[in-house]
């Protein structure tokens, strides 16, 4: 569901468009020059006009603004692997991601209470069944499909994020 755009690509902000994410509202997460994240409905983040080290652009948006999304049914048998990202009330960016080894999967809504529980007054979902995340580097990747938007986390707790080369641009 997500792409990733940088400072270099466009108008040093994310191109925002209408995407694959039919149930709206969608939502980008960003990064911004001075190391802060957030996590704000498209239109607004365009409104906003931030100057974005990083951003991605996916959805649903799981809770906006301390509310889970108005669609999302807490009985739904929508059950799914589902991964996504928050921004909890002191700025710390949260991803979650359930375990794939597991059989157990989840609704939106349960997915988007786990965010509220950990403080995050919004959160967005990245993808689910699809595709996967690679929570440990030890283990190789199990998954046939290509990725489109991969997040690498280390251990620099640097504020500034590194200038993609050309090559890790964007593809269609």
């Amino acid at each position: 569901n997500g792409n990733f755009y940088t400072a270099e690509i466009g108008k040093n902000h994310a191109a925002v468009d209408n995407g694959n994410f039919y149930l709206k509202p969608n939502g980008v997460f960003f990064v911004d020059r001075e190391g802060n994240a957030g996590i704000l409905e498209s239109s607004a983040y365009l409104k906003a006009n931030i100057k974005a080290q990083l951003a991605v652009q996916s959805g649903p948006l799981l809770v906006m603004n301390g509310i889970i999304h108005p669609k999302f049914n807490a009985d739904s048998s929508n059950l799914k692997h589902r991964n996504g990202v928050g921004v909890n009330k002191d700025g710390k960016v949260i991803f979650a991601i359930t375990d794939y080894a597991r059989k157990e999967k989840i609704n939106f809504y349960t997915f988007s209470e786990f965010f509220l529980s950990l403080a995050c007054e919004d959160a967005l979902f990245l993808d689910g069944d699809i595709s996967a995340m690679i929570v440990n580097p030890d283990k190789p990747i199990h998954d046939k499909n290509e990725f489109g938007a991969i997040f690498a986390i280390g251990t620099n707790n640097s504020k500034s994020l590194p200038t993609p080369s050309p090559a890790s641009e964007i593809r269609d």
